[in-house]
Formats: structure tokens, C-alpha cells, sequence
């Protein structure tokens, strides 16, 4: 059950601006471990914000972060790997595959340290999990926009971290990239990781997530197990539309 869970991310009252425009409004929540957990809203509503200004990425006007009841971030970064949405990455960076992968590994090699056998080894074995081993030499600039994000996707899995924030990982991808990241996630989840993920297909929210954020114009609408928020009159206040979801 859900009481039994602990939280492994609390927001309190984040407020967030970009120059004179409010994106995150007296944004609270609690989100709690070991749950596949889906950020649903509008386009603008403040979701990626939201991810960003956790990991410090956008800076916060107000308000306070916790993971794990932690308020220091760098105790717990470790822990965290964070995947923003592939249109913001340089894809022109001269790196390979194996190269992006390798950078998930900072922990053991350091960020300037000597890359051994053993570390290709590990990212190799990330690669195929994605199906992507046989591109390793690949420069990643020269793959398709699904590669791409599965490339990116084995090197957060190769951070081996207990909690992924993932800012609309399925976005723009390919039915056969959307099926292997969804099975890679859900057997991380399964293994007790939390997954956090803003998503944008209405018609897969029941299918991926036990539990979900849902936003609007920068506040949250409501949170809690989808069986019991995923409803008509949830989607309609969040999306601000009149007509009806089909709920199956």
C-alpha cells in the first residue's frame, strides 16, 4: 500500500519565474519510492520546470527541496539520474555511443579519470539492454531521433542510480524505441527504483504509471495512485478542455 511507502521527493511551496512570468506556483508534493510515477499536463504547465528546478538546473525564487528528507542535493546526486528532453542536447558534441554511455560512469571513473576494460564492458552491456550495442563506434549525431534517446536512456541505466527523472523520454520516438524504454523501466521499477517521468500520451498513462503528478498552469492539480486519480474530471480541470476522456 501506499502509506507504507517512503517519500523519496518533496517539494514545499516552489515558485519558480522566468523574468516576469510565474511557472511553478506555491508547487507542492510528495512523491513516494519504488513507483512508476507519470507528470501529466499541458503543454506549458510547468512539468519540465518542475524537474529542472529539483536538480537545480533552473534556479528556485522560493520554496524547498527534499530527497529522501535530505535538503543537500549533492549528499544524495548519486543517487539521481536525470534525463532532460532530447531537443535541448547538442547533438553535435564529437562523441560516440560508447562514449555518451561511458559518461554514466562517472562514479567509477571520476569525470577526468582513466577509462578501463571493465567500464566498456559495463557500457556495452547498457547498450545492449537498449538494443544498441552493435553502433557503439556510432557518432551519436549520425543516429535516428529513437537511437538517440535510447542511447541517452543506457547511459542514465548506467548511472545504476534509485531514483530517474526523466523529462518525456517517449516523446517523438519510434513504436519499437517506445517498447524497449518501457520495458528497461519497468524492470528497473520492479527492482524497487523509482521512476519519475513526465509523459504526454494520455492514451498509455494507465498502462505505465501506478501513480501520478498532475499539473496545471504551474500548480498541482492532484497527486495519488492512478486507479484513483486517473479520472474524466481530473483530465479535464488539467488539460482545460470540456470535452470527455474515455476512461476505461
Amino acid at each position: 500500500m501506499l502509506s507504507k511507502n517512503k517519500i523519496v521527493l518533496q517539494a514545499k511551496n516552489l515558485q519558480v519565474c522566468y523574468g516576469n512570468h510565474q511557472v511553478l506556483k506555491d508547487f507542492s508534493c510528495d512523491l513516494p519510492e519504488g513507483f512508476m510515477i507519470g507528470i501529466i499536463g499541458a503543454n506549458g504547465s510547468g512539468k519540465s520546470t518542475f524537474l529542472k528546478a529539483i536538480m537545480r538546473i533552473v534556479p528556485v525564487d522560493s520554496g524547498e527541496v527534499l530527497f529522501w528528507e535530505k535538503y543537500n542535493l549533492q549528499e544524495v546526486r548519486h543517487q539521481i539520474a536525470y534525463l532532460p528532453q532530447r531537443n535541448s542536447v547538442d547533438w553535435d558534441f564529437p562523441a560516440t555511443v560508447l562514449d555518451v554511455v561511458l559518461m554514466g560512469l562517472y562514479k567509477e571513473t571520476g569525470l577526468f579519470g582513466k577509462i578501463r576494460p571493465k567500464h566498456k564492458e559495463k557500457a556495452l552491456f547498457y547498450l545492449e539492454k537498449v538494443k544498441m550495442q552493435d553502433f557503439a563506434q556510432k557518432h551519436i549525431a549520425e543516429l535516428s531521433g529513437g537511437q538517440q534517446q535510447r542511447v541517452f536512456l543506457a547511459r542514465a541505466f548506467a548511472q545504476e542510480a534509485q531514483l530517474y527523472l526523466l523529462d518525456e523520454p517517449l516523446a517523438g520516438i519510434d513504436a519499437v524505441t517506445e517498447e524497449i524504454i518501457v520495458e528497461n523501466l519497468q524492470k528497473l521499477n520492479s527492482e524497487g527504483k523509482t521512476i519519475v517521468m513526465v509523459h504526454h500520451q494520455i492514451d498509455t498513462i494507465s498502462e505505465y504509471f501506478q501513480y501520478l503528478l498532475m499539473i496545471r498552469q504551474g500548480e498541482v492539480i492532484t497527486s495519488g495512485e492512478t486507479k484513483e486519480v486517473l479520472t474524466n474530471e481530473n483530465l479535464q480541470q488539467i488539460y482545460g478542455i470540456k470535452q470527455a476522456f474515455v476512461i476505461q
